[in-house]
């Protein structure tokens, strides 16, 4: 059995003594042990290279706007979901005058993907949730996306082609040297567990089931839409640990699965999240019955035994499928990747925007009528000089949380009892990690029969972002490799006798955090406000990183694109 450390020893690994806290860590094994653990296992670290744009954000090279070579109807910095969705939705309107300038090789952002030998693996976002009928400009891309296949005739609500759903049991936990499925280790918990639970999915289904007078809900999307009243509010400004403490819902097992989703949904814990974020996830969906059957339709009898609000659309890619589709309906001519965008500034005809091509390491200038900034807003300031000079502030309180992600080729699919199948998610109970998903068996996967298979590894550094973000960089492959196999081995001890290759992207700025306060303040308010004709997009301002949110947003902004440069549509919003 793999040897369990505290944080505060892995933490003292790292050189980051000082932050222990929160949830244990496994592994950091010394070195020499490391050295013998990844005997015969290949790999690298993935990614395109951080250090340029960390020279240029801090001033590393200085350069000159050019004479302008191009003129556009809009130009689109970023080409992550947030500014592909923009471009889907002007394209869709027959505007086709747009430019996407990507600083990376490839477009997708936190969406991207890869493949070895067959197998295609996320290196990000993973699943969305099926749509519900209300969310008219979600259902309009999941439809151009090939995932909606009709509504159903008795409410209209959506369906989603069943080859999209996933239908592997959904978790298995590790807890103890054993396998439980679900949400919950249910072989550790005791009758006040239970009683706890009870009375949360109570508060969730109340909360679920809330309407303000004017018929609002409290939770969903898009974010902006929901209910401002004075009981919603105050979720939004107190932690989840405080609400769980004011409920006095005391058990630990409850409070480390509720832990759990908060991280792994929006990258913060308990006592760092606001609660209106932490209950989002079990709150959001709107309740939902099984209907009869549409004619001439049906669901696979697999899928149909899902219940509806626990349905999951994934691929063995992640989100990169979305990307993909989305990619297939923009004109390749107008994506640029590849290309750091320096200066974006207006000017009385516009803007102009000058940006560094890292391939040919020249600097251009375009000009275009109207921008939308779709990049991380840390990056606001150094694009945007003239947010400082308007006295604009808030996109500092801006706060990322970095993540790590790796994807090991194994011999075979891990072992498990007989009795517990292989799951799409499967995790260790108060784990430093956020475990890892099984995507082979999904029905899109287009992987070879064979024994071969690709789990994909994910961790989230919430404790102290800054300080662990530095060390998420410093440390190199050998390191990451060793505490990704151990945190495995703990659950499957075969993993190193099994693991051939692991590759590890680190992403240092992956989620921005919901702390409290901020998806219903004042700062956020002010981000949503243009900069001239620079509109801004992106996950952080429009609140939730999740495809549902980011989309129906970006989808927004690109229609008040539109009616600044007087193109003609009718609103999908």
């Amino acid at each position: 059995m793999a040897h369990e450390i505290s944080r505060r020893e892995l933490l003292k690994a790292l050189g980051l003594a000082g932050l222990a806290g929160g949830i244990s860590w496994w592994g950091a094994l010394p070195w020499t042990e490391q050295q013998a653990r990844l005997r015969g296992i290949s790999g690298a670290i993935v990614g395109d290279d951080v250090e340029v744009g960390h020279r240029w954000r801090d001033g590393g090279f200085a350069f000159q706007e050019q004479v302008p070579t191009k003129q556009f109807g809009v130009a689109i910095i970023g080409g992550g979901v947030s500014g592909l969705c923009a471009a889907w939705r002007m394209q869709q309107a027959g505007m086709t005058d747009f430019v996407i300038l990507e600083r990376a090789s490839e477009m997708g952002g936190t969406a991207k993907s890869g493949s070895r030998a067959g197998h295609r693996y996320p290196w990000g976002a993973h699943y969305v949730d099926p749509p519900s009928k209300e969310l008219r400009s979600l259902c309009k891309i999941y439809e151009d996306c090939g995932l909606i296949i009709g509504y159903h005739p008795s409410d209209q609500q959506p369906i989603c082609d069943p080859r999209h759903i996933v239908r592997l049991p959904h978790r298995n936990i590790f807890a103890k040297g054993a396998w439980s499925q679900g949400r919950y280790p249910w072989h550790l918990m005791k009758a006040s567990d239970y009683q706890d639970l009870e009375r949360f999915e109570q508060i969730a289904s109340h909360w679920s089931n809330w309407l303000d007078p004017s018929g609002k809900r409290a939770f969903g999307f898009p974010l902006d839409s929901v209910s401002r009243a004075d009981s919603v509010v105050r979720l939004e400004r107190m932690t989840m640990l405080a609400f769980l403490q004011e409920h006095r819902l005391d058990s630990g097992v409850l409070r480390w699965s509720i832990n759990d989703r908060c991280i792994d949904e929006f990258s913060l814990p308990i006592e760092s999240i606001s609660a209106w974020a932490g209950l989002q996830y079990y709150a959001s969906l709107a309740p939902r019955k099984k209907v009869p059957p549409a004619k001439d339709f049906a669901l696979p009898p697999e899928v149909e035994a899902i219940d509806p609000t626990d349905r999951k659309m994934s691929w063995p890619e992640g989100n990169a499928f979305l990307v993909r589709q989305l990619l297939r309906r923009i004109s390749p001519a107008s994506c640029r990747t590849s290309q750091m965008v320096l200066r974006v500034r207006n000017v009385p005809e516009g803007v102009r925007v000058t940006f560094l091509d890292l391939n040919t390491r020249k600097i251009e200038t375009i000009a275009a009528r109207c921008a939308i900034f779709a990049a991380p807003k840390y990056l606001a300031y150094p694009c945007i000089p003239e947010l400082t000079a308007l006295g604009r502030s808030e996109f500092r309180q801006m706060r990322y949380i970095p993540w790590i992600v790796a994807n090991l080729r194994c011999r075979r699919r891990p072992s498990f009892p007989s009795k517990t199948p292989i799951a799409w998610e499967n995790f260790g109970f108060r784990s430093w990690s956020q475990g890892y998903i099984y995507a082979d068996d999904l029905p899109t996967s287009d992987a070879e029969e064979d024994e071969q298979t690709t789990l994909t590894f994910y961790a989230c550094f919430a404790s102290s972002p800054d300080q662990e973000r530095r060390s998420l960089l410093r440390e190199g492959w050998d390191f990451w490799a060793s505490q990704i196999l151990e945190e495995l081995t703990r659950m499957h001890p075969e993993m190193p006798d099994i693991v051939t290759h692991i590759d590890i992207f680190r992403w240092g700025h992956a989620m921005h955090a919901a702390y409290p306060g901020f998806l219903f303040g004042e700062d956020r308010r002010k981000m949503q406000q243009p900069c001239g004709q620079i509109l801004f997009a992106h996950c952080d301002v429009g609140g939730l990183a999740v495809f549902e949110q980011v989309s129906m947003y970006s989808v927004g902004i690109a229609e008040e694109a539109l009616r600044r440069i007087k193109h003609p549509f009718t609103s999908i919003q």
